[in-house]
């Protein structure tokens, strides 16, 4: 470029010296010697641009070249690199959650599947309830101590949850189908807890299975569970008039609990006080499964950082109208010490683990790798200040933070918090990171998040926002 600016000037300047010599030598005939020095000018300048033009041209397509040629190598060093990390998953054998190496645990242990099959419990053979036991109880199976009740156990059962839970104290104790609903069998179960894991496999009679979570469900320890199965004998047709659940309806274990997890909205509702079961202010979660149903009790840490956040106005009559309905159908219960609620640990401030446990992961993660609550924390989310959602992102998202090529998209990311948090959160290569904001671009969230997450702007309730997200 330099050379074809230097090669302008000196043709100027050359055209510029011989125009002033003709004019000079031929001062009594303008007409011929002007003409003839502009012409040789306008060829000159033209010869010269069009010379500048080319090695531009030239040069301009070298460059492409050259990016091209980079863009191409990034491209082959990125699929290389993502090649390289889907190795080393395979490598693992790890690829199947179901098939996971519980937290804690030596490399080698039996599968779930495999232990219910091989001592033919029908929880596999039937039910197949070893899919949502391997992820319920992985967290569980090589705790220092447990303490596992089941109602209506059989040797099967029993067997393979010894063979499965390899605490160096544990407790693994069943009830027989004859004692599994009376008062004094409760009194029994009541007086060796507290229980980590009870598991009713009694009675479907939907009146005794609610007698016996009312009766059992203060006994759990803390990050304790609950696990009542065969749902879908309450909806059978040959039930005993007598045994049928709570005004006639053969259903009333799922609505019962329907109601019981209701609760979880309380807070922001303004309605703490309100409650469905006694003890019911410790639920933190219900999980549903096909034919089952488990009821989570917080942990000290969970329940000592419930949520805070503004009091949703509400109306108060309703509601109490609401939770006099929903308690007038629960089972009557003897008040005895066992079955009261334990008081709850005081709200505090209390610092989240720094780093994640994610030695079970299906995928290869990074060592070091942060826990989700201290990045929500330190991202400023009111997922973490207002919510405490990470009391359940921290054991959602565990099993998948190092998938490759992960896709998230959180529709209302309005202050970009969120977005960076997930940004951090999912570490794997060729992620995806979009959030769907609804104020506009005048918000300016596109320029509160880092670069490689996308922001899209629209309205949450259209169907062409939902058309867009789904392209």
């Amino acid at each position: 470029m330099k050379f074809a600016q230097g090669f302008i000037v000196g043709l100027l300047f050359s055209a510029a010296v011989f125009l002033s010599y003709e004019k000079s030598a031929f001062f009594g005939r303008p007409g011929v010697s002007v003409t003839l020095a502009e012409s040789t000018l306008t060829t000159a300048v033209k010869d010269a641009q069009r010379q500048c033009e080319s090695r531009m041209a030239a040069a301009i397509e070298s460059a492409e070249r050259q990016c091209q040629c980079e863009t191409k190598l990034s491209r082959v060093q990125q699929n290389e690199h993502e090649e390289e990390f889907a190795k080393v998953a395979v490598s693992t054998e790890l690829k199947n959650p179901a098939s996971m190496t519980p937290y804690g645990c030596p490399p080698g242990l039996p599968k779930i599947q495999s232990i219910l099959q091989d001592e033919g419990s029908e929880k596999f053979s039937m039910h197949h309830y070893e899919r949502y036991y391997a992820s319920w109880f992985r967290e569980m199976r090589c705790r220092s101590t447990l303490r596992l009740v089941e109602i209506g156990a059989s040797q099967a059962s029993l067997k393979a949850w010894d063979r499965m839970f390899q605490s160096s104290s544990k407790t693994i104790l069943g009830v027989a189908d004859s004692d599994r609903s009376s008062e004094n069998t409760m009194d029994s179960l009541i007086s060796k807890r507290p229980w980590d894991i009870i598991i009713d496999n009694g009675s479907s009679a939907a009146g005794q299975m609610l007698f016996r979570l009312f009766s059992l469900w203060n006994t759990l320890a803390p990050g304790g569970v609950y696990i009542i199965q065969n749902l879908h004998a309450n909806f059978g047709v040959n039930e005993v008039a007598a045994e049928r659940p709570l005004a006639n309806q053969a259903w009333a274990v799922v609505q019962k609990i329907e109601e019981i997890q209701q609760v979880l909205m309380r807070r922001h509702l303004g309605t703490r006080d309100l409650s469905v079961m006694p003890g019911d202010e410790s639920l933190i979660s219900v999980e549903w499964g096909m034919n089952l149903v488990k009821l989570r009790k917080c942990t000290e840490l969970e329940c000592a950082s419930p949520p805070f956040w503004r009091e949703v106005r509400v109306d108060m009559d309703r509601m109490v109208a609401w939770n006099k309905r929903a308690t007038a159908t629960n089972p009557k219960i003897t008040k005895r010490p066992g079955t009261l609620p334990q008081p709850m640990s005081q709200p505090r401030s209390i610092e989240p683990p720094a780093f994640a446990d994610v030695s079970g992961s299906p995928y290869p993660c990074p060592r070091g790798l942060r826990s989700i609550a201290s990045v929500i924390k330190r991202s400023g989310s009111d997922k973490y200040k207002n919510h405490r959602y990470d009391h359940y992102y921290e054991r959602w998202f565990r099993e998948i933070r190092c998938k490759p090529k992960i896709k998230v998209i959180e529709i209302g990311a309005n202050q970009g918090h969120s977005l960076n948090a997930w940004d951090t959160i999912f570490t794997s290569p060729g992620k995806t990171v979009l959030g769907l904001a609804y104020g506009g671009p005048a918000m300016g969230v596109e320029n509160k998040v880092r670069r490689g997450v996308g922001v899209l702007f629209g309205d949450q309730s259209k169907k062409r926002t939902m058309e867009d997200l789904i392209a």
